[in-house]
């Protein structure tokens, strides 16, 4: 194979960024950045592919340093619109507001900058603001602009004001992969709220195409059947659990789309809590200390009993650690990754006398959620029904084993029930609050308001559970194979 020029590898890093593929750009710009480590947009380059990769405070480290050093008048506004980006991504829409004018006194007639500015002002809630900096729709607008105005219509309620122009615009021709299927995705849930649902089904599968990746579901099924092979009672008898208090720590377990943001975020509006996001940081400890192994498109840890004491208690140290270093010292912190469902067996074992919530809710609902989303580029699974109702089926089942084997351990489980909360929020936020070890407060029952959240919330989450709570039945007869089979196949 030919070997890229540093501006053929700069070039190819965008375009791969552009089409979503962050894990090969991330290792493209991670050369050249060893490479060429002081050129700003380089090292700009290697922030975007970092932060898309789910490493959000690193790539906005990246970032910050880029655009100190960019003095370019072409880079610079670039930089600091995908620093706005990143931030707002890190729930700090204010900052993000910050670098997105910034971009635009760098350069007027960015219409990306003005859009990023828009999306801040969405992000603060305050709306009329951001109809005030809103161009008028054009056919020359950058996708950007028709996306951020999809936002705006769709957060304030005026789902007629945002539709028809963003159906347009998608049509467009050149549009990356990565702004087309965030355009989709606004669109069906436009298409959904003005009572559209067939408009919205195309726009979700549309989308949903855009992002294919390789899934085996016998792959997972064996995955699962070692997990609940090997973690039993009598595997975890002979096992020296760590000591280290771990109280402050509560991990969410449940299917994808279950409420997991929805719990993080209720905990996070209490004055003793805070939002973690999705950690990456109990798969760091697996591969590092614990011998984890992949299997499937997860690294696990399949025999629990080869593990020692010293392993566990210094797992435990280096989460509790990450919790500080990112600054999340609340009386209970949530960690909200749904991918830990594979390693949750660890976290008892590290962190005494941690919590675990299981978000139950109804499967169809769940998976409809999860589908019509915009999730990371490692769940392969989320692109195709049929092999999601595979997926479900599944982690229904280990998740009900964890919560069969963490009883037996004497840890206490919490089950949390989406359809609940939206039906009376604040009692199952009480119960919640209260079965985690606080104390009520009525503020936790408003989840869709501010929080103190380390990731943003998704747009929907910024509703109200019961606008967003029941959805799958409109969409009915659409799904092939059916969705409300995942009920059925256990």
């Amino acid at each position: 194979m030919t070997q890229l020029t540093p501006p053929q590898a700069f070039h190819e890093a965008q375009r791969l960024i552009r089409m979503g593929e962050y894990a090969r750009a991330s290792g493209l710009t991670g050369q050249l950045f060893q490479n060429i480590p002081d050129e700003p947009a380089i090292r700009g380059l290697h922030g975007i592919a970092t932060a898309r990769m789910g490493l959000l405070e690193k790539g906005l480290g990246l970032l910050t340093e880029a655009c100190e050093k960019a003095a370019d008048h072409k880079v610079r506004p670039f930089l600091l619109i995908e620093k706005a980006y990143v931030l707002r991504s890190l729930n700090r829409a204010g900052e993000a507001l910050e670098a997105a004018r910034a971009a635009g006194e760098a350069e007027p007639e960015n219409q990306d900058a003005v859009a990023s500015v828009v999306d801040a002002l969405i992000d603060l809630g305050q709306f009329d603001e951001a109809r005030a900096v809103l161009p008028g729709v054009t056919e020359t607008e950058a996708p950007t602009i028709a996306a951020a105005r999809a936002r705006l219509a769709l957060l304030s309620d005026r789902p007629d004001e945002g539709a028809d122009a963003l159906a347009k615009a998608i049509e467009r021709v050149g549009i990356a992969a990565f702004e087309l299927e965030i355009m989709l995705r606004l669109l069906g849930q436009l298409r959904e709220r003005q009572g559209r649902y067939d408009d919205a089904w195309k726009a979700y599968r549309r989308a949903a195409k855009l992002r294919r990746t390789d899934y085996d579901p016998r792959a997972h099924r064996a995955m699962v059947n070692e997990l609940i092979a090997g973690w039993t009672p009598a595997a975890l008898s002979k096992i020296q659990r760590s000591d280290l208090d771990g109280s402050r720590v509560v991990l969410t377990l449940g299917l994808p789309g279950s409420g997991h943001d929805l719990v993080e975020r209720i905990v996070a509006r209490h004055s003793r809590g805070q939002g973690a996001g999705e950690l990456l940081t109990l798969a760091r400890i697996a591969r590092a200390g614990m011998g984890a192994q992949q299997k499937s498109f997860r690294h696990i840890v399949a025999r629990p009993n080869m593990l020692k004491g010293k392993q566990l208690r210094q797992g435990g140290q280096a989460y509790l650690a990450q919790l500080d270093e990112l600054n999340l010292k609340s009386a209970r912190v949530v960690d909200s990754n749904v991918l830990n469902v594979y390693l949750a067996g660890l976290a008892p074992l590290m962190l005494n006398g941690m919590h675990v919530v299981i978000c139950v809710r109804d499967p169809a609902e769940a998976a409809f959620a999860w589908y019509t989303g915009i999730p990371g580029p490692q769940h392969p699974y989320a692109q195709d029904p049929g092999e999601q109702m595979d997926h479900a089926v599944d982690v229904m089942r280990l998740c009900d084993h964890w919560r069969g084997l963490f009883t037996s351990m004497g840890v206490h489980v919490h089950e949390f029930s989406f359809e609940r909360f939206a039906d009376a929020p604040e009692g199952e936020a009480r119960l919640l609050i209260e079965g985690i070890g606080l104390e009520f407060e009525p503020a936790c029952s408003q989840p869709h308001l501010a929080a103190k959240t380390r990731t943003a919330p998704s747009d929907l989450a910024r509703l109200p559970a019961s606008a967003w709570a029941r959805r799958y039945s409109h969409f009915h007869g659409l799904l092939k194979p059916g969705f409300e089979m995942i009920t059925a196949r256990e």
